[in-house]
């Protein structure tokens, strides 16, 4: 069962993984011009605390649901499950997949034109984080989704995340 208030409601949009991005940064400026707390510079104290709160539920709100990421855990929060970073992934294929993409990415380096071949890792690393975000989508798109897997899936995307950024930072290392 939903929550019935939650950012997708502050923000005028239908609880759902798939976001239109311009519709929601339309709805964010919109709702962030009525609450900005400047509107309230000469009301009480109250009212001004109020509207700082708000303001803030809104920046939070949209920092959220753009992440496709945090937009998927919020979903799953909206259901009572709540994915931990810190959890263990025992999958074998999905681990053994990971230290291969590790030493291909740390092989990069040592290659004759090491950018090109950092860029063919990242390459990779962003299509399988693509196809995941894809999988999420679709499993969110279900009359009654598949909670479990796709909270095992967002922790797979953390996973992706953290090989995404070790390869963006060996790649400003040789950009310069």
């Amino acid at each position: 069962m939903l929550k019935e208030e939650n950012y997708f409601n502050l923000l005028d949009l239908p609880v759902a993984f798939d976001v239109d991005l311009q519709l929601l940064t339309e709805h964010y400026r919109l709702l962030q011009k009525a609450v900005h707390p400047d509107k309230f510079a000469n009301s009480s104290d109250q009212e001004r605390l109020v509207a700082v709160q708000k303001a803030s539920l809104v920046n939070e709100a949209y920092e959220v649901l753009k992440s496709p990421i945090s937009r998927a855990r919020y979903l799953l929060s909206l259901h009572g499950m709540v994915p931990n970073d810190n959890d263990t992934i025992s999958d074998p294929s999905f681990l053994m997949q990971q230290m291969e993409i590790r030493e291909s990415l740390e092989a990069a380096s040592a290659q004759e034109d090491p950018l090109t071949a950092t860029e063919d890792v990242m390459d990779d690393i962003e299509n399988m984080f693509k196809g995941i975000l894809d999988e999420i989508a679709t499993l969110f798109r279900l009359n009654y989704p598949e909670l479990e897997k796709i909270s095992h899936l967002v922790l797979q995307l953390h996973f992706f995340g953290r090989l995404r950024n070790e390869a963006e930072t060996q790649l400003a290392k040789l950009d310069h």
